[in-house]
């Protein structure tokens, strides 16, 4: 499960055997997307995401954001009066007074605090109470999400392993991985920039789609060798276009097929070798589909007739090292009390020091920062260890 926390947002997505998990079935704001894409969940849950109070009085997070200018109260900049989620992060100790982002900016205390004062006069409780608050109703929109994104997606949590990243991605695993099951995390190498990073070196990739919607039991060899070879020289054109002018060092087609059972209102991609549809192979087709509806949604009927929606090409562990960051001690307010916490400084590189907290006596939580703005908590209850290259594994206790 891949966790990506921002400014604005939390963005939810699942990798299966190496791969991102595609959908037909994402929307943008209302819109449906009827074609292929990533499937990834998004919610107004970052640390740019605003903190205010609905006509009962409840305390609310986003969707809407300050955005990055203003930005959030704790930025010191002019106009920058209204509280977020990052304000919430730093009057609760997870972050720390005068600590720069990116190395320049300094996070201010006194705004923050002065921003969160709108919020806990009218509920009558001390800012730290409105900070600590707000990180728990952020942490329970995220498990949400988060969980109703596994179930659609078949996962089963203690089997996954959560890569957090983005700036806010790290701070928040810990909280999100004991709220949703979760027992494995991995924090990345300068997780801040792993997007971008992502986007300048992800392989070029395109999807075609070619309509049947046909019963299986209807087709015959011929008609579906016939969908087949057509796909293939579409793909083959496709990548000849692409590739005149780039130096690629390879080239890859798969070929996927959206199906149902009868009177199924949801499609299964079903990943199919080219023999199997060129060569007529139904029995193989048919075996897949159960397969993958059986590894989604838990169940197969294999007495049903199955629907074959459309046919589509698909162009294409580290050791421990004995790296231990030295420690010292600060303070947090989180889930209601003040706790002593170690703060760890990484010596890769990053010269930042943000404060973690302990939640309770069964949360000691460490910290390290980089120059991308990262910070990360370290529960207890977790073992810790340190990869190559440079990134952090923990795995729950027990």
């Amino acid at each position: 499960m891949t966790l990506d926390v921002g400014g604005t947002s939390a963005d939810i997505g699942v990798i299966r055997g190496g791969r991102p998990v595609l959908s037909s079935e994402e929307h943008i704001a209302d819109f449906p997307l009827l074609i292929p894409t990533i499937a990834v969940s998004s919610i107004g849950a970052g640390g740019g995401s605003i903190l205010w109070l609905d006509l009962t009085g409840s305390l609310k997070v986003g969707p809407r954001s300050v955005g990055a200018d203003p930005g959030p109260a704790c930025y010191g900049l002019s106009g920058a009066t209204i509280p977020a989620l990052t304000d919430a992060f730093l009057i609760a100790g997870l972050l720390e007074e005068g600590q720069r982002l990116g190395g320049k900016l300094p996070l201010q205390t006194a705004p923050a605090r002065a921003a969160l004062e709108t919020l806990a006069g009218p509920l009558g409780l001390s800012v730290e109470a409105v900070a600590d608050g707000a990180i728990r109703v952020a942490n329970a929109l995220m498990a949400a999400e988060a969980s109703n994104m596994l179930a659609r997606r078949g996962v089963d949590a203690p089997r996954f392993r959560m890569v957090a990243f983005g700036g806010a991605g790290p701070l928040v695993a810990a909280l999100l991985a004991e709220e949703i099951g979760i027992d494995a995390i991995l924090i990345p190498p300068f997780p801040g920039g792993l997007s971008a990073l992502g986007a300048a070196r992800a392989d070029l990739e395109g999807d075609l789609v070619e309509p049947v919607y046909e019963r299986l039991g209807a087709l015959d060899q011929t008609a579906l060798a016939r969908v087949t070879g057509n796909l293939q020289a579409r793909a083959e054109g496709w990548i000849a276009e692409q590739t005149a002018m780039l130096a690629v060092t390879g080239t890859k087609v798969e070929l996927a097929a959206d199906m149902r059972y009868d009177g199924q209102g949801y499609d299964v991609t079903v990943p199919l070798d080219a023999a199997w549809l060129t060569g007529g192979d139904f029995a193989r087709i048919r075996a897949a589909f159960h397969a993958a509806h059986r590894a989604t949604y838990g169940h197969a009927n294999e007495t049903s007739e199955i629907w074959l929606k459309n046919c589509a090409p698909i162009s294409p562990r580290d050791a421990e090292t004995n790296h231990h960051p030295a420690a010292t001690r600060g303070n947090c307010c989180l889930r209601g009390g003040a706790h002593g916490t170690p703060v760890r400084a990484r010596s890769d590189g990053a010269n930042l020091r943000p404060r973690s907290p302990r939640a309770r006596s069964a949360h000691r939580r460490a910290g390290g920062g980089q120059p991308d703005g990262h910070h990360h908590l370290d529960p207890e209850g977790w073992r810790r260890r340190w990869c190559r290259p440079a990134r952090w594994c923990w795995r729950r206790l027990g």
